[in-house]
């Protein structure tokens, strides 16, 4: 997955909460198993590709925060509750809910920004979504001071494309020098972008039925050549244990691996975590017995970068010569695998 600003913060914390509660030596209290619940929702969701399954995703989500700051307001997480809750209910309103309590999130994000403690990447975010909020109902003054306030510690090539180009339109009016080299920027970055994504696609489809070459030691100290894999079909599975997609494709593949793995299907995982506990934690929780490539570099993974893997999951598959045979393998796995492992 690529992870949208609104979404990144969310499933960050997601991730290295729901590590730091499972592996608690003692039992989860009251409001932590209440947090977890509403972590593992951020992380587990359908599509996400119109503004309709955004802003019922958003709502859901404000809801299960807004309950969990009722019930447990002076909680360890109550600061990252009231940050989260403030950025979806942000996000809704500019999706057009605006029965959402703007001021509210606004003071609440204010207040945030004022604690000593703020790390500089929480600060910026803080400050993008004042903006936003700005934006969306201030005054002229309050959204220059906003914009002023965000371009102190933030950088726009790392903010959304199309919002940059909305702001900087909106600015034209007030700023126009400002507001001009905003919307030229962010619109230089997006055709940039696009060309990226076309040279990738197209290096990628050049690969197909080309022997493809992988050797790496696995997480769990075993050694992994594809050559030695030759006359089974095998699946690259590049994913991540903090991507709800990725998550959601976990069980298909270990019912896959079940199926097909006595005909000659394997599996391979390319792991885009940084931590090795979560990476060991997850694989052993969700029944995936099959080698997993580690660094810990992240999104800098090795092969991840080899392969130019701009968004996950991504899964590719290899058939019985060696050679790079699909490039969706989320779509219709099983039917794939039968019809690879006949050839």
């Amino acid at each position: 997955m690529t992870r949208p600003l609104s979404l990144a913060l969310p499933l960050l914390m997601a991730g290295a909460l729901l590590t730091s509660f499972e592996s608690a030596a003692d039992a989860p209290t009251a409001a932590e198993d209440r947090w977890k619940g509403v972590m593992e929702t951020f992380a587990h969701h359908g599509p996400l590709q119109t503004s309709d399954q955004k802003l019922s995703y958003y709502q859901a989500l404000i809801g299960k925060l807004s309950g969990y700051l009722k019930d447990f307001p002076e909680s360890s997480q109550a600061d990252t509750a009231r940050s989260i809750h403030a950025q979806l209910v942000i996000d809704a309103y500019l999706l057009g809910d605006t029965h959402q309590d703007l001021a509210k999130a606004q003071n609440d994000l204010v207040a945030l920004t004022q604690k000593s403690d703020v790390a500089e990447g929480p600060m910026r975010i803080f400050r993008l979504y004042l903006l936003k909020a700005a934006y969306a109902t201030g005054s002229d003054v309050e959204l220059v001071q906003r914009l002023d306030d965000f371009e102190a510690v933030g950088e726009w090539s790392e903010q959304p494309i199309d919002f940059r180009i909305k702001l900087g339109k909106k600015l034209s009016s007030i700023l126009p020098e400002r507001g001009s080299k905003l919307v030229a920027e962010a619109e230089k970055q997006e055709a940039d972008k696009l060309a990226a994504i076309a040279k990738d696609k197209a290096e990628k489809e050049a690969l197909l039925q080309q022997p493809m070459s992988l050797h790496f030691t696995a997480i769990d100290g075993r050694e992994i050549d594809l050559q030695s894999l030759r006359g089974k079909v095998v699946l690259i599975d590049f994913w991540a244990t903090w991507c709800g997609p990725c998550m959601k494709e976990v069980p298909h593949i270990v019912e896959a691996y079940r199926k097909y793995h006595d005909q000659g299907f394997e599996v391979v995982g390319i792991s885009f975590d940084q931590s090795k506990d979560d990476v060991l934690r997850v694989t052993k929780r969700e029944n995936m017995t099959w080698p997993q490539y580690f660094d810990g570099k992240g999104w800098e993974n090795e092969l991840g970068k080899r392969f130019k893997i701009r968004a996950i999951p991504q899964m590719w598959l290899i058939d019985k010569t060696g050679g790079l045979a699909d490039l969706n393998g989320r779509e219709d796995l099983e039917s794939k695998i039968q019809k690879l492992l006949a050839q």
